[in-house]
């Protein structure tokens, strides 16, 4: 996503596919923000001794989204002026990752 550059502005999060995720500067692209949603899964050592499971980390609690959105909808939460606001995203298409 790119943005025309103001100081009164700041990019928080973004709300996709039932996730939320921060929205970080890319230092390559400056104006441009990208959000890092991880699919990965944790692999997780199952044993029936407990004790060969110590070290395996809890499941992140999913977190209930605020809103109701289509596939190829989101929503962007920032910053202006002190006031939280958020700007809603459609026709988001898929793409091959670069």
């Amino acid at each position: 996503m790119s943005v025309v550059p103001t100081k009164d502005v700041t990019f928080n999060s973004v709300y996709f596919r039932g996730r939320k995720a921060g929205l970080q500067e890319d230092p390559n692209r400056p104006g441009s923000y990208m959000a890092n949603f991880d699919k990965g899964k944790a692999d997780y050592v199952m044993h029936s001794d407990p004790k060969k499971e110590y070290g395996n980390k809890m499941h992140e609690a999913v977190e209930k989204i605020p809103f109701e959105l289509e596939k190829d909808e989101a929503v962007i939460v920032f910053s202006e002026g002190g006031k939280e606001k958020f700007y809603k995203l459609l026709g988001i298409k898929d793409r091959s990752p670069q």
